[in-house]
């Protein structure tokens, strides 16, 4: 090409940037070292006329210094480019480590969250036990203050009766043996005789009625038996 159509002088500005951004400036070292060789080799072969080249000497001298020039531009290029490639990937792990700090501490932050949960769960659940316990007790002491004041009411009920019983019972008494001597102090008058039996019939009803008062009250006992008359 350089010596037919006089256009190997153009790549000396492509070269070096193709070189570099095809293989990386470490590799593209070792292509710009084979152009160089390639490039002397011209020289020489242009010195010794051992080809007829189309090129001047004056040309190929521009062609070397135009090549080392865009080789050394070039290779400030691919260095920068190749610091923020580094840079880049730096960042890009620092990203990495970042994302997987992040994930790491939302699956802490999550599995805290669900044991807290789990703690609250069974904390509420033994409020509740202890809830319903409590209620079960205040219903508990409830019926047994239902079951005290009861039996303070029935207390206080049988000493009202007893007592009322007791004097009721005396009252009777005294009218019975009052009857029993009027009824021996009429005995011609058959019509009075029997206003007593009816008046005795009451008073014996009425005892009756003190004895089951007196039960109620448990301040006597009814006991059925036989004895000597």
């Amino acid at each position: 090409d350089g010596g037919v159509e006089r256009t190997g002088i153009y790549w000396a500005a492509i070269y070096p940037f193709f070189a570099f951004s095809m293989v990386g400036l470490r590799q593209g070292w070792k292509w710009i070292g084979m152009a160089t060789l390639s490039s002397i080799a011209t020289v020489y072969i242009w010195i010794t006329n051992s080809y007829p080249l189309a090129y001047s000497m004056g040309e190929l001298k521009y062609f070397l210094s135009a090549f080392l020039f865009y080789v050394m531009i070039a290779a400030v290029f691919e260095t920068i480019r190749e610091q923020r490639q580094i840079e880049l990937q730096e960042s890009n792990e620092k990203l990495k480590h970042a994302q997987l700090s992040v994930m790491k501490a939302n699956d802490q932050l999550e599995k805290k969250v669900e044991r807290r949960t789990t703690e609250l769960r069974r904390s509420y659940s033994q409020l509740k036990r202890e809830e319903e316990r409590r209620k079960d007790s205040d219903a508990e002491l409830a019926e047994s203050e239902k079951r005290f004041f009861h039996a303070q009411k029935m207390e206080a009920m049988e000493t009202l009766v007893g007592g009322i019983a007791h004097d009721f019972k005396n009252m009777l008494s005294g009218i019975n043996a009052n009857l029993f001597m009027i009824k021996r102090e009429t005995d011609a008058m058959p019509e009075t005789q029997e206003r007593i039996k009816g008046v005795e019939h009451l008073i014996s009803s009425a005892s009756d009625m003190i004895h089951q008062l007196l039960t109620f009250a448990r301040k006597d006992r009814v006991k059925f038996q036989h004895f000597n008359l």
